[in-house]
């Protein structure tokens, strides 16, 4: 009997969006929120950031290491991005807006993801004004369940 090697599912569009509380002081201080995302990853769950890493060789970025957990219990998911920073003018009014803007990949998973892989690009506006700071991040990509 010949046995053909499993194949993977084609990779996938996928977006995940968070809401996203964010530390303001201490070290080691992590982010935590709430993610939707679209198939072939659970549609929504809690996040939080594992690990957050100053990268002076990326222009005023970071390193994060970010757990994504499923409240469908399918499994989990560790992203990792490099959010790095740069500041443009919102609206012609000079009010000043900080963008973080950067590339994500997907390191390793649990469940239903325990050997997805993923890649792409990411985007964060931030609400400096909320007490605590919140802000809104959004991962566009692609996924492949192996």
């Amino acid at each position: 009997m010949i046995c053909a090697p499993a194949l993977a599912d084609a990779p996938q569009p996928v977006i995940i969006q968070t809401h996203t509380i964010f530390p303001t002081t201490g070290t080691g201080a992590t982010s935590e929120g709430t993610f939707t995302a679209t198939a072939p990853l659970c549609t929504s769950g809690t996040h939080r950031s594992l690990r957050l890493v100053a990268n002076p060789s990326r222009a005023h970025g970071w390193t994060v290491d970010a757990e994504y957990t499923c409240d469908d219990n399918s499994g989990t998911f560790l992203i990792q991005y490099h959010p790095q920073v740069g500041a443009n003018y919102a609206g012609g009014t000079r009010d000043m807006e900080f963008m973080l803007t950067g590339p994500w990949s997907i390191l390793k998973g649990t469940g239903r993801y325990a050997n997805v892989t993923g890649q792409g690009a990411l985007g964060v506006v931030i609400d400096f004004s909320a007490s605590p700071v919140t802000g809104v991040e959004k991962f566009v990509g692609f996924v492949q369940l192996k």
